[in-house]
């Protein structure tokens, strides 16, 4: 199983090394951002709602919209690696809709 698993992944990691490396040293980045963000919405009730629809957008804008579309606009990266990114994009989405009921921002 493992020399299948090398098999698959070998010719992945040497046509995407780049963008798994600069992966790597996002992915504290995707996290971060969105939670520190969680937690001045989730424990700072004295923010006006119009500021939390506000960093909503700001949320939409960075993690859905702008990476989806910077990388379908690249013609040189694998369409797998294509994906890869759009799935995490929107995991990450989802995620904040999620934050977003728990703190019932939305009515």
């Amino acid at each position: 199983m493992y020399e299948h698993l090398k098999k698959y992944w070998n010719p992945f990691i040497e046509d995407n090394r780049k963008q798994v490396i600069v992966f790597g040293l996002l992915a504290p980045l995707l996290v971060a951002v969105p939670s520190l963000l969680a937690v001045i919405m989730v424990h700072g009730s004295f923010v006006a709602g119009i500021t939390n629809f506000l960093l909503l957008f700001l949320f939409f804008i960075l993690f859905a919209v702008m990476p989806v579309m910077f990388l379908f606009l690249s013609v040189y990266r694998s369409h797998k690696f294509r994906i890869s990114w759009a799935v995490i994009s929107g995991f990450f989405f989802i995620l904040w809709c999620v934050i977003f009921q728990i703190a019932k921002f939305y009515f």
